[in-house]
């Protein structure tokens, strides 16, 4: 086999695919211009794999096209909703000037929303949820005013809500739930006369708007899962036509208005999950159809007004599921024996979560910078280097930032702690903005050995400490040597001295946490009098899990935050990296070591962060709603479900991690295991604090362990107990990971058919690359079905991929200018998120060559 086999990672000829069959000019139920736009929409969307393509691109009668409508010989009506498009939305649909209706839901559509999408003038219903678009809301969208249903939920969009959307005067009803929008919801929404459903849940909006009390029409506004600080408008009280008010798991502070309970037909009533303080106000007893409330987690205090005994209509929950009146962990009393047993019958458990109204302490989220911790100093190195080829450097910088807050919410000013990153930007409190904590070094660039000194020296300057110097070391490592960047390399020796010259000058006690490869081979060569040290692992490997950046250190800087001692911490963190390498499909144990000089761990029993107190209750918790343990076919549906629960701040995203019966052991180029599972994104639900999804692409037989995890907006992450769902009628898992290419034929001749098909099997931990060399020693990469990356350049597979499922790579006329010769096509497996050329052999490849001639 020649030897550039071995240097090409990826494959496909370049060709033109076959000519279209329909001929616009040719058709005459509508302008051939709308004809040429559609033909634009099915080519920039994958037509070709819809999931019904009938008529598309094949007859001259576009009006019988799957999803097409027409009327008075214009295109009317394009529903193509569940049907896998995918690519981007072509800008000339804005040239469809007849068109009423636009419906591109449940599809895997990408990049932006066209502002000439704004040209629509009749288009009364437009609704593209479920898709992953990006980019802004175009606010040309507001110059729609005959749209009636604007639907953009579950997608990726980011920046404000354009206030020009508040001229749609007869908008009905507005989606735009599960986005990355930010901002505050405009006023201008107010200006929505017509509006009946306002959706805005599972965004980063801020501030609610006291206009949108002139939404009188309104019937159901959900502004949940948000950022939305500040208080609660009196003005929503003017919404007499409310059913449904949910500002659930935001940030509001201030009072509950007494106006609330001038919403006569409201049946559920949800504030739960933010700052709320004073009493519950007795008007909320007027809520005669309430069927549904939840006051929970606030700052509430007081005595439990008689009044809401009133509420005949929230009724006991049934077995498994929530209480319908839920004022769980405020600080509320009730003094009535007949209003305690009406309470106990709803939710038995409301009283046993209340406690005292609370004084003000420093042990507040955001307040602890006002404790007084005298000279203390710590040192974070995000060792590792930044390159491309450091596929662990997310896990490396997500774990120190959280260490940074850890440590800043715990009382550390910025000035005493010193951070070390190749990376100048830094963003330890969650919210998108550079932090400026990395103090070395001050530009962008790989860290040195002198980088390390440095920093010491700098802690010399701090003279005696009241507590340990706090060392965090998140780093590859080998047995004898620390990789704190690409081709550079800390000696243990030299790390040794550097912390003997510290501590020999200084006298003061050092706690250092190692989270590295070897790093309890590492722990062995640093051990010396007054040092306490903590490492991730023993002789063997470190395991990070990258989909939600935890491994042993974040383990460990959770248990700091919460107040534990070292001891502690360490106890916590070992048993959730044993709960993740457990559920690797591999016969591995990651065993964390810890050395303090005692027999018995006592010095570390004795040291806390700061101190030994709580950093106000920063509780992120999650738990499994599906049963587990049940069966499922393969070619059936399971939904997902899970509910997060969260003290304070918001809940950002959450997911599920599915883990297969079976996936190979894959390691990056620095020896470092990748830990790589299918994931899938949950959305919020109607159903307060519950999460879900549907899980239909189950492939292999056997049990596959699902986990639900959480993120809010501090960056803290949750996990839950690991299900198992048992899959049958699949295909029974192969023992390696594997790629196969389907080539027909041996021989072809120019201007004729040709495909080509890929099958992978246990892809996870992978990428894929597709190539094909030519005759002449030149390769293009393929990227999706018939497309290329220019010549000789590298570039991964980039379609949805699915194991044991063939993946139509070529489908295609060999054109009659092709040269002839032989063609090798190659398929190849190559450790995720590595330079391709760095791992070869790690590569599970294969290839087929086949032969063109006239």
């Amino acid at each position: 086999m020649p030897k550039k086999i071995l240097l090409i990672i990826s494959l496909i000829i370049a060709s033109p695919l076959a000519q279209a069959a329909t001929n616009c000019a040719a058709v005459t139920e509508i302008p051939s211009t709308e004809c040429e736009i559609l033909i634009t929409l099915y080519n920039t969307t994958g037509g070709d794999n819809w999931t019904d393509n009938t008529g598309w691109n094949v007859t001259n009668t576009p009006c019988s096209w799957y999803g097409v409508i027409c009327n008075g010989g214009h295109v009317e009506k394009l529903d193509l909703s569940y049907n896998q498009l995918s690519g981007t939305i072509p800008a000339e649909l804005g040239q469809l000037s007849y068109l009423e209706n636009l419906t591109l839901t449940d599809n895997q559509l990408s990049g932006t929303i066209p502002p000439e999408l704004g040209q629509l003038s009749n288009l009364r219903k437009l609704t593209m949820h479920y898709n992953q678009l990006s980019g802004t809301i175009p606010p040309e969208l507001g110059q729609l005013s005959n749209l009636e249903s604007l639907w953009l939920a579950d997608n990726q969009l980011s920046g404000t809500i354009p206030p020009e959307l508040g001229q749609l005067s007869n908008l009905e009803s507005l989606w735009l739930t599960v986005n990355e929008l930010s901002g505050t919801i405009p006023p201008e929404l107010g200006n929505l006369r017509r509006l009946q459903a306002l959706y805005l849940y599972g965004n980063k909006l801020s501030g609610i708007p006291a206009e949108l009390g002139n939404l009188g029409r309104l019937k159901e506004l959900s502004l949940h899962s948000n950022r939305l600080s500040g208080s609660i408008p009196a003005e929503l009280g003017n919404l007499s036509r409310l059913t449904s008010l949910e500002l659930a798991n935001n940030q509001l502070t201030g009072s509950i208005p007494p106006e609330l309970g001038n919403l006569s037909n409201l049946t559920k009533l949800h504030l739960g999950d933010n700052r709320l303080t004073g009493s519950i106000p007795p008007e909320l007893g007027n809520l005669s159809n309430l069927e549904s409330l939840s006051l929970k987690y606030n700052e509430l205090c007081g005595n439990i007004p008689l009044s809401l005994m009133n509420l005949t209509k929230i009724l006991e929950p049934n077995p498994n599921q929530n209480p319908n009146l839920n004022l769980e962990d405020n600080h509320l009393t009730a003094s009535s024996s007949e209003l305690i047993a009406w309470l106990d019958k709803l939710n038995p458990d409301w009283a046993s979560t209340q406690s005292s109204c609370p004084k003000p302490d420093c042990t507040v989220i955001g307040e602890c910078e006002n404790i007084d911790i005298g000279d203390a100093a710590a040192i974070i190195i995000a060792g590792g280097g930044s390159d491309d080829d450091n596929s662990l450097w997310d896990t490396t910088t997500a774990t120190s930032n959280y260490i940074y807050k850890m440590l800043h919410k715990r009382g550390f000013g910025h000035e005493q702690i010193d951070y070390l990153s190749p990376q100048s930007y830094g963003d330890f409190d969650g919210d998108g903005l550079d932090d400026d904590i990395v103090d070395i070094p001050t530009t962008p660039r790989d860290l040195k050995v002198e980088d390390v000194r440095e920093v010491f020296t700098r802690a010399k300057n701090r003279g005696k400490l009241n507590q340990p110097l706090y060392v965090f070391f998140n780093d590859h490592g080998t047995e004898s040597r620390f990789v704190i960047a690409e081709n550079t390399y800390l000696e243990v020796q030299d790390f040794k001295a550097i912390l003997d010259d510290y501590q020999n000058e200084t006298g003061n006690q050092l706690a250092l946490v190692i989270d590295a490869c070897y790093s309890g081979v590492l722990l062995e060569k640093l051990t010396a009098p007054n040092r306490a040290i903590i490492s991730s692992t023993g002789d063997g490997l470190a395991y990070f899990d990258r989909s939600s950046k935890q491994g042993f250190s974040r383990f460990f800087a959770k248990g700091l935050l919460k107040g534990m001692n070292f001891y502690e911490a360490f106890g916590s963190a070992r048993n959730e990296q044993t709960k993740l390498v457990n559920s690797i499909s591999i016969d591995f144990e990651q065993n964390p070591q810890w050395h303090d000089g005692t027999t018995n761990g006592q010095w570390l029993q004795d040291i806390f962060i700061n101190g030994d107190f709580t950093v106000g209750d920063i509780t992120l918790t999650v738990w499994a709603i599906t049963p587990s343990n049940q069966e499922l076919s393969a070619d059936g549906t399971l939904p997902l479900m899970a509910k997060i629960s969260l003290a304070q701040g918001t809940v950002e995203k959450a997911w599920a991690l599915l883990k297969p019966p079976k996936i190979n052991f894959v390691l990056d180029s620095y020896g470092t295991p990748i830990l790589s599972f299918p994931r899938l994104k949950l959305s919020p639900t109607q159903e307060e604090n519950v999460w879900a999804s549907t899980w239909g692409d189950a492939v292999y037989n056997g049990e596959y362990e699902i986990i639900f995890y959480a993120q809010d907006n501090q960056g803290n992450i949750a996990s839950s107990e690991a299900i198992t769902i048992n899959v049958i009628g699949g295909v029974e898992s192969p023992e390696a990971s594997s790629v196969q290419i389907e080539v027909e034929k041996e021989n072809y001749n120019l201007g004729v058919p040709f495909q080509a098909r890929l099958i992978e099997e246990l892809p996870w931990g992978y990428d894929l690359y597709v190539a094909v060399v030519m005759p002449d020693g030149n390769f293009l990469a393929l990227t999706k079905k018939n497309e290329f990356a220019p010549i000789n350049s590298v570039a991964k597979w980039d379609k949805i991929r699915k194991p044991h499922t063939p993946v139509m790579l070529l489908d295609l006329t060999l054109p009659d200018n092709l040269p002839i010769g032989e063609y090798c096509l190659y398929g190849i497996l190559s450790p995720e998120n590595e330079s391709v050329w760095e791992t070869v052999d790690s590569w599970e490849w294969t290839w087929r060559c086949f032969e063109v001639q006239k």
